[in-house]
């Protein structure tokens, strides 16, 4: 951008006011808050459904064990409740204010599903390790590591994607009412 078409700009820009920076916080907080429409509060409430019976289900697996259960059947049941219990939390959440917090909300689901998988990769590795069965031990921590492979480490790049996008759309928000604020001193 040479010099004149940056002075263009300047003299182009809209004048700071109380209501232009009113503009420029909506438009912010447009980005990252949005108000869940009705298939989106379904989609919501099928995650709290889920996890609530997956809780139940983790629930009755414990309830359920052997007398002297192996430490990592135990290990195995407390990441799986864990994690249900987790996303039907923040399904819930967001379902109940109708809203999504695209940063906050994102980061959590994503730790979610980011953690779980590298749990249970490292549970599935911890098993493998001790099998008696050497083929039989290779599978389970193969089986581990395509899980966070195929799911982990594509939905935590994902996530990375869109949260770099929002902060790149915020900073441009951002600099618009900086430079808004600029033309408005220059003015006085």
């Amino acid at each position: 951008m040479n010099g004149s078409d940056l002075r263009g700009g300047l003299l182009g820009a809209e004048a700071a006011s109380a209501e232009l920076e009113k503009k420029y916080r909506e438009a912010i907080l447009g980005l990252v808050e949005r108000r869940l429409t009705p298939a989106q509060r379904g989609v919501h409430l099928f995650g709290v459904a889920m996890g609530l019976a997956l809780v139940a289900f983790f629930v009755n697996a414990l309830l359920g064990l052997p007398p002297h259960p192996r430490p990592t059947m135990i290990a195995g049941i407390a990441v799986g409740l864990a994690f249900s219990a987790g996303w039907a939390l923040l399904s819930f959440a967001s379902m109940r204010g109708g809203r999504e917090n695209l940063r906050v909300h994102a980061m959590i689901r994503t730790q979610l599903v980011f953690g779980f998988t590298a749990l249970l990769m490292a549970l599935m590795t911890w098993v493998g390790m001790t099998s008696a069965d050497v083929l039989a031990g290779i599978r389970v921590m193969l089986y581990g590591l395509v899980f966070f492979v195929g799911i982990g480490i594509p939905y935590f790049v994902a996530q990375a994607i869109r949260s770099s996008e929002l902060r790149v759309r915020e900073d441009v928000l951002r600099l618009r009412l900086e430079l808004a604020r600029a033309v408005g001193r220059q003015a006085r």
